[in-house]
């Protein structure tokens, strides 16, 4: 009776059946991986083309820290005023030494020095965005 069932079973082949069978199915984990990666790269490019189009089309620069103290006269080479689409409205100052800084276009030491930028500067040089 032994060998009757040894007669049924696959000589030598069913070890090697299997083996391919391992092979194919590591093939297509593979391949599944590869384009579970693939696909989430391209998701990835097309947000940041997406975000990069928005920001695009935002204001350049908006303020949310200020400084309070006032700046003298003689530092202040020219200001702008934020974007209408900032959240709060701002005046950026540029120093002579490059540097900007934002304050409150409301406060009155900002009032008096706009006035006074105003008379002593060409008029395209009050923006540099």
């Amino acid at each position: 009776m032994a060998s009757n069932l040894a007669s049924c079973r696959p000589k030598g082949n069913g070890k090697r059946e299997q083996e391919k069978r391992d092979q194919q199915m590591t093939s297509v984990t593979v391949m599944m991986s590869v384009t579970a990666c693939l696909s989430y790269v391209a998701e990835l490019f097309i947000h940041s083309c997406v975000f990069a189009g928005l920001r695009g089309s935002g204001p350049k620069k908006c303020c949310f820290r200020f400084n309070e103290k006032p700046v003298p006269k003689s530092r202040v080479v020219s200001y702008i005023r934020t974007s209408k689409q900032c959240s709060i409205p701002a005046v950026l100052l540029k120093t002579e030494a490059g540097r900007q800084l934002c304050v409150r276009p409301s406060a009155p030491w900002v009032k008096e020095l706009i006035s006074h930028l105003n008379a002593t500067l060409v008029p395209w040089e009050t923006s540099n965005l």
